[in-house]
Formats: C-alpha cells, sequence, structure tokens
C-alpha cells in the first residue's frame, strides 16, 4: 500500500518581524498612499495663482475672490468633526474610496464654465480632502507596522508639499498654454485623483 505523504501547508503572506500582526509595507501600497497624498493639497495651492483671472474671467469682485479662497478653510472646520463617524460606520478604506470619487467629481464641477459651479465645486472637493485628511493617517496607522509608520508618514507629507508646491507653480502657465484658460488650469489634477481612486480600489475587500 502506497504511503500517503501530507501536503505542504500554504505560506501564509509575509509579516512584519517587528509587528506580525500586520502584513509587510509593498511597494503598491506606498504607492497608493502617496497618490492620496498628491491629492491633499494640489486641488488647493494652485487657486491662488490663479485667483486675478478667475476674478477677471467671471466678474467676480474681490470680496468674492476671497471668499472663494476661504471656502475650503470653513468646508475643512464643517466637515472633518464628521469624518471619525463616518468612518466607523462605512469603514476607512470604504470611505477614503469614496472620498476620492468625490475629489474627483468636485474638480470636474468646479472647472465648469459657471460661477455657481465655481463655488459648488469648491465646497465638493475641499470637503473630499478634509476626509482624505483625517483617513489617511488613520490608514497608515492600521495598515502600516509600528515601526514603519513614522517613515511613511514622513514620506506623504513630502509627497504632499511637493505636489501642493508644482500645482502652485504651474496652474498658471497651463491657464495660458491649455485650451480652456483657468477652467482646465482648475481641472487638471483630476487626473491624479482618478490614478489615487484606481489604485484604492482594490483594497476595498481588505478593508
Amino acid at each position: 500500500m502506497a504511503r500517503h505523504r501530507p501536503t505542504a501547508p500554504s505560506k501564509a503572506p509575509a509579516a512584519d518581524p517587528a509587528d506580525p500582526a500586520k502584513p509587510a509595507v509593498t511597494i503598491g501600497l506606498i504607492i497608493a498612499i502617496c497618490l492620496v497624498a498628491a491629492n491633499l493639497r494640489t486641488s488647493l495651492t494652485g487657486v491662488g495663482t490663479l485667483l486675478p483671472e478667475i476674478e477677471r474671467g467671471s466678474g467676480l469682485t474681490a470680496s468674492w475672490g476671497g471668499l472663494l479662497s476661504t471656502l475650503p478653510l470653513l468646508t475643512f472646520a464643517a466637515t472633518s468633526p464628521l469624518v471619525a463617524r463616518a468612518s466607523h460606520r462605512f469603514g476607512t478604506a470604504r470611505l477614503l474610496v469614496a472620498a476620492l470619487g468625490t475629489l474627483a467629481v468636485g474638480t470636474v464641477v468646479r472647472s465648469l464654465p459657471s460661477v455657481a459651479c465655481l463655488f459648488a465645486g469648491t465646497v465638493i472637493l475641499s470637503a473630499a480632502i478634509a476626509f482624505g485628511n483625517v483617513l489617511l493617517p488613520a490608514l497608515i496607522r492600521r495598515s502600516v507596522p509600528a515601526h514603519r509608520i513614522q517613515g511613511i508618514s514622513a514620506l506623504y507629507v513630502t509627497v504632499m508639499g511637493v505636489t501642493a508646491a508644482v500645482s502652485s507653480g504651474i496652474s498658471a502657465p497651463l491657464s495660458h498654454s491649455l485650451p480652456g484658460t483657468w477652467h482646465t488650469a482648475l481641472g487638471w489634477g483630476v487626473a491624479i485623483t482618478v490614478a489615487a481612486f484606481l489604485a484604492w480600489l482594490p483594497r476595498l475587500r481588505g478593508g
């Protein structure tokens, strides 16, 4: 009679030795985190350099232009307290994906040729960014081993600062070189938002 050989146990995902409860940090996770970080300032910093053109093109007074610049901060203050409760109810990863989708919609709405859309889109995308500001650090703490949290956090803060500076620097030149003038310059960041959305979408199962 032939002897039955026991099958070898399947290999589990590699775990970080310093924190066996969490899997090792992958390149895909780092890229996904950086893509979200790139969206947390890009849609906002370009407005300052474009504001004179926006006021001339839309007929806004200086007071309304000041309100447009202040609106993201007001939205942050109103929206941020809601994030914890929504995250507890829907899940952090799901909520982040929803925030990225909302950010894409808000960016497109803001770039439409309408003053009402300019303000409405600003509120929508600012609310989405407020959610991202709170959710991304929470996801890092949950998904990254403890001894790597500081490094990953420093990386995402650096990416956030660099992309904010890039957006501020290229928005005005884009408004002169692309069709649609400042409307197009306000909407170019949607490409980064879609990339972040697609990067996090497969992680909904794990979240």
